[in-house]
C-alpha cells in the first residue's frame, strides 16, 4: 500500500512538473530580431508563400518605396517595421486581386540606412555603412581609437 501511495505521489508530481513547463515554454523565434524601421537603401528579402515569381530580395529606393512585379503602384516602405511592411505587401497583392489570401514574410537582409558614427577620444572619427556584424571594437579600429591615457594620482 506504502509503495502504491508514493509512486502515486511521484506521478502526480511529474504531471505537474510537465504542466508547469507547458506553461513555460519559450516564444517562438523571430527572425526580424530586433526590429528596426526600414530605410532607404535598405535590402529587403520578401517571400510569397506558393508564389516564387513575388518572391525576391529588392531594395529601398531613395524615395523610400520598393516595387514588385505585377503591382501597378509601388508600396512605401520607409518608416515601417518588417512586420507592417508584410501587412502593406499582403494588403496591396489583395486590392489589385493578384493573390486572395497572400501569405507575405519580410526579412531585412542589409541595413545600409544604418550608418555607425565613432567619435570622441579617436584619432580619425568617422561614420561608415555596416555590413555584417560589426563589434565595438572593429568600429573603433576604424576609427583609430587611441589607447587610455595613464592618470598619475598626485599626493
Amino acid at each position: 500500500m506504502k509503495m502504491l501511495r508514493g509512486a502515486l505521489v511521484v506521478f502526480v508530481c511529474l504531471f505537474a512538473l510537465v504542466a508547469l513547463r507547458a506553461d513555460q515554454s519559450p516564444e517562438p523565434a523571430n527572425p526580424n530580431l530586433p526590429a528596426q524601421k526600414i530605410g532607404p537603401d535598405d535590402l529587403i528579402a520578401i517571400a510569397v508563400y506558393d508564389s516564387p515569381e513575388l518572391t525576391r530580395t529588392v531594395r529601398v529606393s531613395e524615395e523610400g518605396q520598393i516595387r514588385l512585379p505585377m503591382l501597378k503602384r509601388a508600396i512605401p516602405a520607409a518608416g515601417l517595421l518588417p512586420r507592417e511592411l508584410e501587412s502593406a505587401i499582403a494588403e496591396a497583392l489583395r486590392a489589385e486581386q493578384i493573390l486572395i489570401d497572400p501569405v507575405v514574410t519580410v526579412t531585412v537582409a542589409e541595413y545600409r540606412s544604418r550608418p555607425i558614427s565613432v567619435a570622441g577620444a579617436v584619432k580619425r572619427p568617422v561614420t561608415f555603412q555596416v555590413s555584417g556584424n560589426v563589434s565595438l571594437l572593429d568600429a573603433l579600429t576604424r576609427a583609430r581609437a587611441s589607447r587610455p591615457r595613464r592618470v598619475r594620482k598626485s599626493c
